[in-house]
């Protein structure tokens, strides 16, 4: 797959790897630069360039480090209750239309799981976004892979602050997050609490989730081979399940069959020990992208 299938404007294969590089080293724009092998101002005007065309660098917490997550699928639209983080549709290949819903729920609050509604509710170990760069045929667990696991985070003012701004934009200054908070107090922050709980995730599209059309899938894999799937760029998120052993993802694949059959062919020669089942299509635009849960953005609810 190149780079220009992704549909982007100006997504060219240096500037993808530019974007992966970003995201695999959770937006440190030095360490970006190490992993590819450049300068920092040219990570920059990459980016510069990117956002310019629209594409946006995001930070986004891990939603285990905010509280308990759970996908709700449903027939009906889960609700916007204050706790959603991200909402798609999905069109079944089996010829049912549904949606899924993925909500954080504050430790003190998971009593509230029992009021979520939907045909299945399964609690999720996080929303993972993925670095695009490898190809899934190329892709192989490292030594130490794991799936992240960040510490929780009690939120309070200055970190809903600074998490708020860095969402609009990774690369924003944290000392500029508010006028009415020193300088010095937002820099502890970031460096001592959020810094900590924080990932890229690059924004494709103004009104679109993504660029080319996103499979809904779920994946059975060991928990090293789900990490090495976040640097392949068939891969858009993966929701590992609170169980183990398995989780959701959204697939980025121009065409279901040709992407079964690679993914097959891969198998067959023992390249991937994964079993997938693909769903259906993702309604690019019908959804409500990965966001920070307005509950917590407005009352900085803290988590004990």
């Amino acid at each position: 797959m190149s780079a220009e299938g992704l549909g982007c404007p100006g997504l060219t294969e240096s500037r993808l790897r530019v974007l992966a590089a970003l995201v695999e080293a959770r937006g440190a724009v030095s360490e970006a630069a190490r992993i590819i092998g450049v300068t920092k101002q040219y990570v920059y005007e990459v980016l510069a360039k990117l956002r310019r065309e629209g594409v946006r660098l995001r930070a986004y917490p891990y939603l285990s480090a905010l509280g308990r997550v759970y996908a709700v699928i449903s027939k009906r639209e889960p609700p916007d209750n204050g706790l959603l983080a991200f909402r798609f549709r999905v069109f079944g290949f089996d010829g049912s239309t549904y949606a899924v819903g993925v909500y954080v729920l504050p430790r003190r609050m998971a009593w509230l799981s029992a009021r979520l509604s939907g045909e299945l509710i399964e609690e999720v170990g996080d929303l993972l976004f993925a670095a695009p760069w490898l190809d899934l045929s190329e892709v192989r667990p490292r030594e130490g892979d794991a799936l992240p696991r960040p510490p929780s985070l009690d939120l309070d003012e200055e970190d809903r602050i600074i998490l708020l701004h860095l969402y609009e934009d990774l690369m924003a200054q944290i000392t500029k997050a508010s006028p009415s908070v020193s300088k010095s107090r937002l820099s502890y922050h970031y460096r001592f609490h959020v810094r900590r709980i924080l990932q890229a995730l690059v924004d494709y599209h103004p009104r679109l989730l993504h660029c080319e059309p996103l499979l809904f899938a779920e994946v059975q894999a060991a928990e090293t081979w789900l990490a090495a799937l976040l640097r392949a760029r068939q891969v858009y998120a993966v929701m590992p399940k609170a169980g183990g052993g398995g989780a959701y993802a959204l697939l980025s694949g121009r065409d279901a069959y040709s992407l079964v059959r690679s993914l097959a062919e891969a198998r067959e020669r023992g390249l991937l020990p994964l079993a997938w089942r693909l769903r259906g299509y993702v309604d690019l635009e019908g959804c409500v992208k990965p966001r920070i849960p307005s509950a917590l953005a407005q009352a900085g609810l803290r988590t004990p």
